[in-house]
């Protein structure tokens, strides 16, 4: 309280300040003595995704202050627009007078400028849209939505040069027997779709359906089933019950289907960016379960594939995420546009190497591998060795698939795109792991299956250490989002280890690039 007390008179000279210096007599050729003016101001500047300026844009700007009236403070709104030039500019401006309250009852507010869009115009991205104070300089891009059929406000003629140019290079752990990414069809091909339905004293029934291409499966719902007691959860189930199993046969079909990474656009104003997903058919770590997505997300300053440059990539590993902004200082890139993706790593409490967290740079990451929502005993250290040196998988070695929103799909020309709307779990719903035995904490089925009927959905129980299939890409959480996602994903605050120089190997760097 005393140390508040100290910056009160502080924080008043400042907001009398600020009022003070944006404050005139009277506007250019008007007014009269003892009058007094605000002025509010915006400099607008309007331009396509190419940086081409666009004239004759109408835009607007609007201000917001207050005024002491009756003893209580009212808000009053102003607002003026015009049309940019040929340069794609507009300067736009107020004058109000406040001479019966300026200066101890009048207070600014805040102000924003808009572009007033069309049929042929709509905004893409700004900068500098909402001020402070009551002068601001706003940047809008425009695209035409022609040039957009799918929607997410990025020129469709963009989007694959865009995946392209920054499509990651992964580094496997050698101890992960080179489980690389695959197409989904390597689950989908694998598996039958499962429906259970499940009651609060155990299994009760179940039907399978062989996966087909050819027919819509967009409609299916895990939560869809609840019926009183009854929950009905549909999921595959990729051959196996361990890893072992997994990995035979993994093994051999493995060359049947390509390595593949998911890559969906969409706007985090002002970024472009850049969502790849990976897709692992299973995850052999502290938490074995079948069917593994994976993300990071590359941040991007313009849609113009000749331009942008990244500004970010969020790197995303268990419950964490690593934000790192400068290339080549707290992650690597290769030819200067394609990050490196470390993938995890081994548990030291398991024997398990497959974590397949996405890591900036490789070295020991410590109390990475747990859920900091459920925080473990303070004796119970989960730490995590990304060692990279496995397989090293060029970023133009991989198939790239275009994810669009899946509510933009038309599943009955393109059927076999269903999987990205199905609420679906990608594998068996349980399997034994080492982490559950370590901890002692996997729950029998009667726990596990009362929580689910009581709708936590997700499965992320507080006893669970991960050992249940994820959904897909489009129920994610992090789907559509950049940076700490809610409490799923949070900052990871413990110190990362040592950045160290990395090369390829040399007998890999030939341009093989498919694109």
């Amino acid at each position: 309280m005393h140390t508040l007390k100290k910056y009160i008179p502080f924080l008043f000279i400042s907001w009398l300040l600020v009022n003070l210096l944006y404050a005139a007599e009277r506007p250019p050729g008007g007014g009269g003595p003892g009058e007094y003016w605000v002025h509010f101001q915006y400099d607008i500047h309007v331009a396509d995704p190419d940086g081409n300026p666009l004239s004759n844009i109408e835009v607007r700007m609007t201000a917001v202050y207050g005024l002491m009236i009756g003893g209580d403070w009212q808000s009053e709104t102003v607002s003026t627009t015009g049309f940019t030039n040929s340069t794609g500019d507009a300067h736009l401006d107020i004058w109000e007078e406040v001479s019966n309250w300026y200066p101890d009852n009048y207070q600014f507010s805040y102000m924003w400028a808009e572009v007033i869009e069309t049929p042929d115009n709509v905004v893409s991205t700004s900068i500098g849209d909402h001020s402070d104070y009551p002068t601001g300089t706003a940047q809008f891009v425009l695209i035409n939505p022609a040039d957009d059929e799918n929607g997410n406000l990025i020129m469709d003629a963009y989007e694959t040069p865009l995946i392209n140019k920054f499509s990651p290079t992964l580094v496997l752990d050698a101890g992960d027997q080179g489980l690389s990414p695959k197409s989904v069809e390597i689950m989908l091909e694998s598996s039958l779709i499962y429906e259970d339905i499940y009651s609060v004293i155990g299994q009760e029934w179940h039907n399978s359906y062989n996966w087909f291409p050819n027919i819509d499966f967009s409609n299916i719902m895990s939560d869809a089933g609840f019926q009183g007691s009854w929950v009905v959860v549909y999921h595959l189930d990729f051959p196996g019950d361990t890893p072992s199993e997994w990995f035979q046969y993994f093994n051999s079909i493995k060359n049947n289907y390509s390595n593949t990474i998911y890559a969906h656009l969409f706007i985090d104003n002002p970024y472009i960016v850049i969502q790849y997903w990976f897709f692992y058919p299973f995850n052999d770590f502290i938490n074995n379960h079948e069917g593994d997505w994976e993300h990071i997300n590359v941040l991007l300053d313009s849609q113009n594939p000749s331009q942008a440059e990244i500004v970010r990539v969020d790197y995303y590993f268990h419950h964490f995420i690593l934000e790192r902004e400068q290339p080549g200082i707290d992650f690597h890139v290769e030819d200067n546009t394609h990050p490196v993706v470390f993938v995890g790593g081994y548990s030291t409490i398991s024997d398990g190497w497959g974590s397949h967290g996405s890591y900036p740079i490789f070295g020991l990451w410590l109390a990475a591998a747990y859920d900091p929502n459920y925080p473990l005993e303070d004796d119970v250290y989960i730490s995590e060795l990304v060692s990279g040196d496995g397989d090293y998988l060029k970023y133009n070695t991989f198939q790239l698939v275009l994810l669009p929103e899946p509510d933009q799909i038309d599943y009955s020309a393109n059927p076999e795109m269903s999987w990205l709307a199905a609420r679906i779990y990608w594998g068996q719903m349980w399997v034994p792991s080492p982490g559950a035995e370590e901890l002692q904490t996997l729950n029998d089925w009667k726990t596990f299956l009362s929580t689910i009927t009581l709708g936590i959905l997700n499965l992320e129980l507080p006893n669970d250490v991960g050992n249940a299939p994820p959904w897909g890409p489009k129920w994610n959480p992090g789907w559509n989002q950049t940076g700490v996602v809610g409490d799923v994903y949070v900052e990871y605050t413990e110190t990362p280890p040592p950045f160290q120089n990395w090369n390829p190997p040399q007998d890999q760097q030939e341009d093989d690039s498919q694109f």
